[in-house]
């Protein structure tokens, strides 16, 4: 791992890292699978996340979603869920669809099947 000391201009040399092109000026690099620039900016191959917010979006143990996760609320157009291990039940277009992937609002859903 090479991480540049606080207040320092950042790597002088190049490098390109989990598939971005050519980078001057990286804080941290560990070997060709994961860097942050000095700007801020992340790159790596994988990442795995159980628990937390992106961008106004929750991640849980199953699910990533935006507004409300809960089944028996109606769902508002901002909200917006996306599960890969499990199906769920939402009201669209008032009526219920069960074994759901993804959903929008109150008015798109995608079952398991497609």
């Amino acid at each position: 791992m090479y991480l540049i000391p606080n207040g320092s201009a950042g790597n002088a040399g190049t490098a390109s890292i989990a598939g971005s092109e050519s980078i001057s000026g990286w804080a941290i690099t560990a070997g060709s699978t994961f860097g942050v620039t000095t700007s801020g900016d992340l790159y790596t191959t994988s990442i795995k996340a159980t628990g937390g917010k992106i961008g106004g979006f929750t991640i849980d143990g199953d699910s990533i979603f935006a507004g409300d996760k809960n089944p028996s609320s109606t769902p508002a157009w901002g909200d917006v869920r996306l599960s890969s291990t499990v199906t769920f039940t939402r009201e669209i277009g008032g009526e219920s669809q069960e074994k759901l992937r993804f959903a929008i609002g109150p008015g798109f859903g995608v079952t398991a099947g497609g």
